[in-house]
Formats: structure tokens, sequence, C-alpha cells
């Protein structure tokens, strides 16, 4: 039910994304100032979805739930909770769906200390972040679904590669995407 939920809140993020993309944008376009100012709940609205989509990965592989496809290929139920944790982005689709986790990170700092700027500035600024976050939410969903559902259930997981079992998997990239995506 954990894994459906995070599914939903990545599917929902897709759509606030899609309406943070262009409602603002058009707002400060036209001088509508009531969808130009959509745009900082629209922001933040997707930063709660992909975090609540993340965590609910998380949760999969934490709890070693092999029914999702992603944490039996990644993941195994002797591995320490630390790489269970790190196997999540230890890989193509939780890496991906982190990298989006990271720009709507920013994208939600950016709507809540740009309280100076210009209604209009801010639109369009987080309008375009909205417009790549549709980018790779829509390759996530059509492409590399990290919720994928494997039938039945694989008995355990088959291990994270060994080379990415090192403490430093724990925190190099997290960080590194930090600053990918926030430059």
């Amino acid at each position: 039910m954990i894994v459906e939920l995070g599914h939903l809140a990545l599917m929902l993020a897709l759509g606030v994304a899609l309406a943070q993309a262009l409602l603002p944008a058009w707002g400060a376009h036209t001088g509508q100032l009531a969808l130009a100012r959509f745009a900082r709940p629209a922001a933040h609205a997707q930063f709660g979805l992909l975090l609540l989509a993340y965590a609910a990965l998380t949760w999969a592989f934490v709890d070693n739930d092999f029914s999702v496809a992603l944490a039996a290929r990644h993941s195994n139920s002797s591995l320490p909770a630390m790489y269970r944790v790190t196997a999540v982005w230890g890989n193509h689709e939780g890496s991906i769906l982190l990298w989006a986790l990271i720009l709507a990170g920013w994208t939600s700092a950016v709507a809540r200390f740009s309280r100076t700027l210009e209604t209009a500035m801010v639109a369009r600024v987080v309008a375009v972040m909205g417009f790549l976050s549709v980018g790779f939410l829509l390759f996530t969903l059509a492409v590399s679904n990290p919720f994928e559902r494997m039938l039945p259930a694989a008995a355990d997981g088959r291990d994270l590669n060994p080379l990415l079992q090192d403490p430093g998997m724990v925190i190099h990239p997290p960080l590194l995407y930090m600053g990918y995506v926030g430059l």
C-alpha cells in the first residue's frame, strides 16, 4: 500500500509540475497576478509529493519489500540498513527520482526565499523549473518507473553492487546532486 501511495504521489507531482510550468508563466505573461502567484504553492506541493514518493520507495528498500522490482534487483535482506537506504539511489531509477526530488527541493527553496522579488519574475523562474521537472517526471514515469511491481515477489533481493557498498555512497550522490541541480 505504501508503494502505491508513493507511485500516486509521483503521478500527482507530475500534474502539479505541469500546472507549475504553465499557469504562472501564463499569468506573468498576461499580467494575471492570481495565476502568477500560483508558482509558490505549486513548488511547495510538488516538493511535498516527491518527498512522499521518495520516502515510500525508501520504505520499500528498508522494509525488504521485494515485490518492488527495484528493491529486488538492488538490495537484499542481509544488507545493513544504511546500505539499503543508499541502494535507493544506487541505481538508475532511484537516482533519477533523487534528482527530481532535489530539483523540487531547490524550486521550493527559490519560491520560499524570493519574497523580495517581483511576483512576475518569481512566476517565470519557478515555471521554468517546473518545466524541467515535467521532463524528469515524464521520463521517470514512462521509462524508469521505480515503483514497478514484480509478481510474484522475490524471496530475497540480488544485492547492491559491492562497489557501492561504501560509506562514501551515503553522502556522495546526494551532495553531488545538490550541486549539479543547484547550479
